[in-house]
């Protein structure tokens, strides 16, 4: 099983946040990447790779800014995305996680 997103838990606490399509309160996963709303992103390891972005009504998505969370606590990771993302505008988060994430 790949912990990419089973390690990740959806905003009702079930495990596996993966859905078939994005919505504002659920999340679609691909591989290693996890795409969740801003306000529903899971806390993040060291060394995950993200990028926010803001979707519009008519289903397309601008990217505004990526980067890679650089903190040891998952919770400020997750702070400084949420910060970011508010600041740009962004309603989206899409998340990669490091190769060492996938072998827990």
């Amino acid at each position: 099983m790949s912990p990419t997103c089973a390690s990740f838990e959806s905003p009702t606490g079930s495990p596996g946040g993966c859905r078939d399509s994005v919505e504002p309160t659920r999340s679609l996963c691909r591989g290693r990447e996890h795409v969740t709303s801003l306000i529903f992103c899971p806390e993040v390891p060291i060394g995950t790779l993200y990028e926010l972005a803001r979707r519009d009504g008519d289903g397309s998505r601008r990217m505004l800014y990526s980067g890679i969370s650089d903190s040891l606590a998952p919770s400020l990771n997750l702070a400084k995305i949420r910060y970011r993302g508010a600041r740009l505008g962004a309603n989206e988060v899409v998340l990669v996680l490091p190769q060492s994430a996938a072998s827990v």
